[in-house]
């Protein structure tokens, strides 16, 4: 089940999610928002990657302490010689870890679920391939290329990444796109599971499950 670390909240696409991200940052000062809109949805994406796959992805953590020592020491620089410069070099360094955290949180989803949704279909077999006279297995095939695509052009597009806030928020939601392909596909087949296993025990097979 795909869910959000908002308790109730469940996201269905990248644009649910890239939007309320958006919704959370749009009111705070200038100098937060780029920092909450990467936070809030590198938050979400770790809470789906450890409930899915029962793991802490430490680095980004790390970048998340990072982030969050960067913080105190904004909101606590009090000297007023080196109030403006000291306080805007921790933003600075703030919003650099949050964007780290949230583009390794979207590449170790990638990579991770691309490899959970390949075992879900050698585990699913047969029953997988005869399902809907062999036209799930067949759009689930080309969705996966459709998401491997949308991977590696987000990776590409790490090219850009420099000190331009919006660029790097841009960067941000391509991943997210890739991320939420594989998801999508994930769902499909998990939603499917039970008429899989259903035409595989008939073909006189067994069925494991994706752990």
């Amino acid at each position: 089940m795909f869910l959000g670390s908002g308790g109730d909240v469940r996201f269905t696409s990248a644009g649910q999610l890239i939007d309320a991200a958006k919704e959370k940052a749009e009111n705070l000062s200038e100098h937060l928002k780029h920092s909450i809109f990467t936070y809030y949805i590198c938050r979400y994406l770790v809470a789906v990657y450890e409930a899915r796959h029962g793991e802490i992805p430490i680095q980004v953590w790390n970048e998340h302490r990072n982030t969050l020592d960067h913080f105190y020491r904004y909101v606590t620089t009090v000297a007023p010689d080196q109030l403006f410069r000291e306080a805007s070099d921790h933003l600075k360094k703030m919003e650099a870890h949050t964007l780290r955290a949230a583009l390794d949180m979207c590449k170790i989803s990638c990579h991770r679920n691309h490899d959970y949704v390949k075992k879900m279909i050698d585990d699913a077999g047969e029953g997988l391939k005869l399902l809907d006279g062999g036209g799930f297995h067949l759009k689930i095939n080309g969705d996966l290329r459709c998401a491997s695509k949308a991977f590696e052009d987000a990776k590409i597009s790490d090219v850009a990444l420099g000190g331009d806030s919006i660029i790097n928020s841009e960067l941000v939601n391509g991943y997210v796109e890739a991320v939420f392909n594989y998801e999508i596909i994930a769902i499909s087949i998990e939603g499917r599971w039970h008429d899989i296993e259903h035409i595989q025990l008939g073909c006189g097979g067994y069925i494991f499950v994706s752990g």
